[in-house]
């Protein structure tokens, strides 16, 4: 395999050397400073994969997209960047770029998306591009993919990257409620640490934190804040923001309906914090269809949404191995099994008909009664 690396920053360089490295020790790795020794070098030798930086010293890293294009239209053709904004994504979409690694990024963030480069079928790259500019078709592939939960808001990301060795746990409880990304990256880390010694369940961000230290819970967290993606699209992060603000509502409800039936709150309160897993990755899925040039009319967002959200949240609760109770009180919020009335269950729904999740003014008559609350 022979894979060119056009960086000219030394650290990064090095970096991507040696990461390509570790994944494909036999490879015939090329590396450059300058566009023009590394377009000779492509013209004369072919490759099988490229990392090129956009800006070099002496020229655009997108003449070596080009060339390599030109001369392999089947290898990935990866842009390092800092710089995604629509006028980039476009000059690099007519280059022949097939993704975008941005910057700045982690060793673990490098090894997730260049391990499955190294093996991948060109053709199927090519069959990617393809159907960029229908985003039905865009959509469904990404449900074979690995799925993402961005950001909702940019302001949670900034106090997460600042915190400090001094944070209180009650700080970063707070950030974790707010942010479906951080408390589905702690509880997973927390059950994972744990599962080989008692099958433990961790079911809240204080459990979370409680399992593994405050100190690297920051540590993680900063890490989930300067990896994870977030959402540039306006109208994206106005439906986000919107999702988010029926989470706080859902939030109020539960806590007060726990205190009242006498239920742990943790859990159901980590039931609302992820509760919009779903659309949270199908609105991720569609900022990167956006990265690439594309276009999405307004009217289109509520549907995709109600036709991918469901998908894109069974896929990403299994892959974040979330634990099945959380699960099953996030399901209760939208349907109530009629086999099983647990108070925990009975809460969840409750909180939804309250606060307008859904409409069925019968049931939730029903369901107060049945917790010895007062039926308006």
């Amino acid at each position: 395999m022979k894979i060119v690396i056009l960086e000219d920053d030394p650290w990064i360089a090095e970096l991507l050397r040696q990461v390509l490295s570790s994944l494909a020790p036999n490879a015939e790795l090329s590396q450059f400073s300058h566009v023009g020794p590394a377009v000779n070098h492509i013209k004369a030798n072919g490759l099988d994969l490229l990392l090129s930086d956009l800006n070099l010293p002496d020229a655009s890293g997108l003449e070596a997209i080009s060339a390599a294009h030109r001369k392999n239209p089947n290898c990935p053709r990866i842009l390092i960047t800092s710089s995604i904004d629509r006028a980039t994504v476009m000059a690099a979409r007519q280059a022949g770029i097939t993704d975008f690694i941005a910057k700045p990024f982690t060793v673990e963030k490098l090894l997730t998306r260049l391990s499955g480069l190294i093996h991948q079928d060109g053709a199927a790259i090519a069959a990617t591009l393809d159907g960029m500019d229908n985003i039905h078709t865009f959509l469904q592939q990404r449900l074979g993919q690995t799925l993402f939960v961005p950001w909702s808001r940019p302001e949670d990301q900034q106090a997460v990257l600042a915190l400090s060795s001094d944070c209180t746990q009650q700080e970063l409880v707070r950030l974790a409620r707010l942010q479906p990304a951080l408390l589905a990256g702690l509880i997973r880390q927390a059950n994972s640490d744990n599962r080989a010694e008692n099958d433990f369940d961790c079911l809240s961000a204080e459990q979370a934190i409680g399992q593994l230290g405050l100190a690297s819970s920051i540590e993680l967290a900063v890490r989930l804040a300067r990896t994870g993606p977030v959402l540039f699209d306006a109208r994206l992060r106005e439906k986000a923001d919107h999702l988010m603000q029926q989470q706080t509502s859902l939030a109020k409800a539960l806590t007060r309906l726990a205190h009242h039936q006498s239920v742990d709150a943790g859990p159901v309160r980590s039931a609302v914090s992820l509760c919009r897993l779903g659309e949270m990755a199908t609105l991720c899925a569609i900022q990167n269809f956006l990265n690439y040039g594309q276009q999405l009319e307004d009217s289109e967002l509520d549907a995709l949404l109600q036709r991918f959200a469901p998908e894109f949240g069974n896929r990403i609760k299994i892959n974040l191995k979330l634990p099945f109770l959380i699960r099953e009180l996030i399901g209760a919020l939208f349907k109530l099994p009629q086999s099983s009335l647990r108070k925990d269950r009975v809460i969840m729904r409750i909180a939804a008909l309250e606060t307008g999740l859904d409409d069925d003014p019968i049931q939730l008559s029903q369901l107060r009664q049945w917790v010895g609350l007062p039926v308006t």
